[in-house]
Order: C-alpha cells, then structure tokens, then sequence
C-alpha cells in the first residue's frame, strides 16, 4: 500500500477541462473498470473531528454512484448488483478490516492495492487498483473514485511457473509480453504479444538487446531489470518500451527467477495511465474555472515552501477576489455570476507568467503562487492583473473591479501565518477603496525575524520560573530553526525535535503546579490543552520519525499552536490573573 502523499508534476499551462460528454465518453470506453462513489453530505477529515464517528457516517452514506462496464464485466455483475452499495455493505464480511482501509485512504487522500476480491459469481479474482478522494472548495471530502484493473491471469501466470506446468499454452494466449532468458543471460523464448503491442516479430528479437528498448530516461531507474538473478524473489517495474515505429508505450513488468532463469511478464498499461492522468487532472481542478482547486493547493504548497527554505529562493502570492460580486449575482442571477468568474479566470491564465500557479479558493476568492518572486515582482504582477481585470468589459455587468493582497513569505514562516498577513492585506485593500494593491503589513513580523523566534516583552508573565522556560522553548526553537535551515542531518534534527518535545513536558507540568498552587480557576481547562499540544507534539514527531512528515510541520506548529495561540494568547490570562493574585 502506498502511503505517500503523490507528487504532482505542474504544467505551465492548466489544461482545459474536459465537457461531460468526452468525459462520458473516457469513462464507458476504458478498459480499465472505473467507478465513483459519493457520500450525501461531504465530511471534514482532519484532527479536529472524531474519525471514528466520521467513519460511522461514511460506511452508511458513502454510496456507489456510477460504475462503467468494465468493471462490470469484472466482477461478472449487473449495475443494479453495484450502484447504491455502501461500504458497510462491501465490507458486511469484515467491518473493523473495511474501517482501517478506509481510514488510511481518507488520511493519505488516496489508495493503491494489489489484492482479492471475489466476484458476483463466487469466482475469485486479482485486483490492482488505484483510488482518489475528491474534495469541495473547503477541502471536505465529497467522494471518490477507482480504477482498478483485473490481473488474475498474471497472478496465475506465476504460479504456472513455479510449477513449470502449461507455459507453452499460457505464451500462446496471453496478450501481455513474456519472455525466458537462461540462466547464462540468452532469451530463450518470446510470445506474440511482442508484435501486437511492440512491433517486433520473433526474429527480430534476436538481433535486439531488450535493454535497449528501455527509454533514455528511464534506464537508470529501470535499465538492469532485465538482469535481476536473485532467487525467487519478485520484483516489479515501471518503464517505457521503444515501439518498432519509434513511440513508446508503458510498461509494467513483473519479473522472477527460478533456478537461474528468468521469467518476465510485462502488461501494456499505456492507456490505463492516460485515464488516471484524466481523472487526477479532474480531481485536481475546480470544476467551473478549470483552474486549480484548493484541494491542490494543499497537495503542492509544502513543497514549494521547503523548495525555498532549502535553496534561499523567494516565494510570494496574492490572493484577490471581485469587488462587490454579490450584487453581481442579485442583480443578474448565479449563471451570469459564474460566467463573469469564468472569464476573470481566463484573464488570470492568460496574465501570469509560466511559473505561476492559480487557484479558485472558493467563491469568488483566487490565490496565485509565484514561485521565485519577492514581494516588489509580486506587486507589480498583481498590479498588471488588476489593470487588466478592470480594464475587461464583461458580457452582460460590464466593468468589474478586484482587490488585491500581496506578499512575500518569510523564510520557515508557516503557511497559517503566511496566509493570514496576505488576507489582512487583502482586507485592507478592500477597506481603503477597493480596485487596489496593498501588501501585507509586517504584523506579528517581529515573532519571527532574521530567520529566528525573537522573545516580547509582553510575554513576561511575572514569574521566574515560568518566564525562564518560555525563553528556554524559544532558545530550543530558535536551535532547530538553524538545523533546517542549514540543511542539518537528520540525526541533529531528531535530537533536537526529542529536546524540544522533553521540554515542554517539563514546562506543561511545573506550569500547571504553579497554577494549581495560586488557586487559578481555570487550570483544569489549561491542563487540558497542555494535553492536546503534547500529543500534537508527540504526533509530529513519530510521523517525522516515519518520514510521513517534514520539518516545516514542526514550525507550523511552534510558531501558530505553541507561540501565537498559547503563550501569546491563552497563556497571557493567566499572566493578568497571577499577577493580580501577587
């Protein structure tokens, strides 16, 4: 299973989306079974909510709404048997099972499994399949889809030849590509499918290395494959194979040697990648723009942050929405509304530059990433769009107007932080006039400067001890700030992050003893959020541990949880509260 978050590789350009029609047409035409599922009200999947009691909804609610034929034809099934079903009910044989796959796929936002499942019939069946969620403008999860193909011939193909038993009949009707090679490296034997799918006849074969087939740029990943001699153990790889006219095609190879001789399999997966690149490109997208959804946003903004920690590169954005847009969608109705959004969208595409990217972020609010950009660039970007929004004649209302907030992140600033000055600038862009640029005020700035937490005055609560640990915390803070962001080794960074989390412990509890020996009234309230900061911390950690998770989460959480929330804000009642006790 894999648990990795997927790397999204980002075009210049957003690709258009494609009508209901064609994407009928990809859905009842592929080979590949393909289905979606919907729940009947999206669900918020995050570490404020109780999973359990969500999972609870998801296995009554979460529907099978559209299956193809394909995936028909797999199970041997009819769509009455499929559409409706709700994985309490796929997974009535084994619901604590059912429930722990379900719970990884909505944390990690997509699955990838090679299992068996059992046909309409009783039959028995090899599945490889791949699931996405699909989310709304507030990053609820609203359903997902699959694409799984049926690999039962494979897997029985390799049992066949752990018992060397049929593989003549087997090479004359199977239709992936199979070949034998010695053990002292010569091909032995090849099948048809060798010129169905790649051109080659058998003759030809043998006057061709099969390394040489393999893409240029895959043959450092995959170029030794076809010399894998380790015994019995099985391997799999994914790689492109020249065709006898010059193209490539996708393959996916399953290998395995047997006293020294190799057995391959390889199944043409060509077209099966261009629909999973359709579907995740329509997952990725906002439906009514066609620019990038927030969902996305989410999936590339870590990367992009840690990109510009790591190589001292600027990284800014602007996030603009239309001026006075409600009365736009009183006055003329929603499709008017969203025919102005639409065009607005057109205009940004055709305004940023390549290394741009947009989003909707809901409504009638856009964020723009710019990669490699400070905050004078971003300015005068931003002011380019505006003129050009303002200077559009839309169909119907008209000029309209939008208003801009611009800025430039902080190095290690954390994305809570960054978003919040860039909406406050957006807020005071609106508040002086609209239809204007103005960037983000250097608020909250001073926590954070020069690349360091710097102490505040303000948080002196008073007391010796206490004030000696929070200083501490910024100290320790401060020390794995500098680790990342000289690209320290992944030992310094764990002894530091274990520091960190053992002093806090210590903090939390000589805090709530001063605060139980003063009578504070709220102290059982304050425990309990010491509580929930030493698992966050504690979660963070194990998941670094894991490789789930990189160091900019820990900022994130130092600068908005511990700092600004905590002791900026909850820890400061208790400052006014002791003090007035002394």
């Amino acid at each position: 299973m894999d648990h990795n978050h997927p790397v999204y590789t980002v075009q210049p350009n957003p690709i258009p989306m494609h009508t209901s029609v064609q994407l009928e047409l990809l859905f009842q035409q592929s080979l590949a079974g393909i289905f979606f599922m919907m729940l009947d009200e999206p669900v918020a999947w995050n570490d404020s909510v109780d999973k359990e009691k969500v999972l609870d909804y998801v296995f009554d609610h979460h529907r099978i709404t559209e299956v193809n034929q394909a995936m028909l034809d797999q199970y041997r099934a009819t769509a009455s048997q499929f559409v409706g079903s709700t994985p309490k009910q796929l997974f009535a044989h084994d619901l604590p099972s059912g429930r722990s796959v379900w719970r990884k796929f909505f944390d990690h936002g997509r699955l990838h499994i090679d299992t068996d499942e059992k046909r309409m019939d009783g039959s028995r069946m090899a599945v490889l399949g791949d699931y996405i969620c699909l989310y709304d403008d507030q990053g609820r999860i609203t359903g997902h889809f699959g694409v799984q193909i049926d690999i039962t011939d494979r897997n029985e193909w390799i049992e066949k030849q752990e018992q060397h038993s049929a593989l003549q009949q087997f090479f004359n009707i199977s239709p992936e590509l199979m070949f034998i090679r010695d053990d002292k490296g010569v091909v032995q034997k090849t099948n048809q499918a060798w010129q169905t799918i790649l051109g080659y006849d058998a003759d030809e074969l043998e006057l061709i290395h099969l390394t040489d087939l393999i893409h240029p740029e895959d043959q450092e990943a995959s170029g030794n494959i076809f010399n894998h001699s380790q015994t019995h153990n099985q391997i799999s790889r994914m790689c492109r194979m020249q065709t006898k006219a010059g193209t490539y095609r996708s393959i996916e190879w399953f290998l395995q040697t047997v006293d020294g001789w190799l057995y391959a399999t390889g199944r043409d997966v060509s077209e099966q990648l261009r629909n999973k690149e359709q579907l995740e490109i329509l997952a990725s997208r906002d439906n009514l723009t066609g620019l990038y959804n927030r969902h996305h946003f989410e999936m590339v903004i870590t990367d992009l942050m840690e990109h510009a920690d790591r190589y001292h590169e600027s990284l800014a954005c602007c996030m603009f929405d239309l001026d006075h847009f409600k009365k736009v969608n009183d006055t003329y109705g929603h499709q008017i509304g969203d025919d102005v959004l639409k065009s607005m969208a057109g205009i940004v595409e055709k305004i940023m530059r390549q290394s741009d990217l947009a989003f909707r972020f809901g409504g009638e609010e856009f964020l723009v990433l710019m990669p490699h950009t400070a905050i004078g660039g971003a300015a005068i970007a931003a002011e380019k769009l505006r003129a050009a929004i303002e200077q559009t004649v839309f169909p119907t209302v008209g000029h309209q107007t939008i208003s801009i907030g611009v800025s430039e992140r902080m190095r290690a600033e954390s994305l809570r932080h960054w978003l919040r000055r860039t909406d406050d600038a957006l807020y005071q862009a609106k508040q002086g006039g609209r239809n204007q640029v103005v960037d983000a005020a250097s608020q909250d700035k001073t926590v954070m400067s020069s690349s360091r937490f710097d102490w505040q005055p303000e948080w002196n609560s008073g007391n010796a001890e206490i004030d000696s640990q929070h200083q501490e915390l910024i100290r320790i803070a401060n020390q794995l700030l500098h680790l990342y962001l000289s690209n320290a080794r992944p030992h310094q960074m764990k002894s530091q992050l274990e520091l960190m989390f053992q002093h806090v412990v210590v903090h939390f509890e000589a805090e709530e003893k001063l605060l139980a020996d003063v009578g504070y009234p709220d102290m059982p309230s304050h425990a309990r959020i010491h509580e929930k900061l030493v698992a966050n911390l504690n979660r963070l950690y194990q998941d670094y541990q894991s490789g789930d998770i990189k160091p900019s989460a820990f900022f994130s959480f130092v600068i908005d949880d511990v700092l600004m929330e905590h002791l900026a804000k909850v820890d400061k009642l208790y400052f006014d509260w002791t003090c007035s006790e002394e």
